[in-house]
């Protein structure tokens, strides 16, 4: 579950990002691939080290 579309609904842009494949979500016996969950990992460090990263002037 999300709260994502609360946020849209409120005129809130909204990005939901997570690891595994939404075809196993929200079911009985969901689950998440190591590999997958490594993949998101890498993917919010990235993010995290492109926001943190001071902007260069143009």
């Amino acid at each position: 579950m999300t709260e994502g579309g609360i946020y849209q609904q409120s005129g809130i842009p909204t990005i939901i990002c997570g690891p595994g494949s939404i075809v196993q979500a929200h079911r009985p016996n969901e689950f998440v691939e190591l590999s997958q969950l490594a993949q998101c990992e890498r993917f919010v460090a990235s993010l995290w080290d492109k926001q943190a990263r001071p902007s260069t002037p143009s």
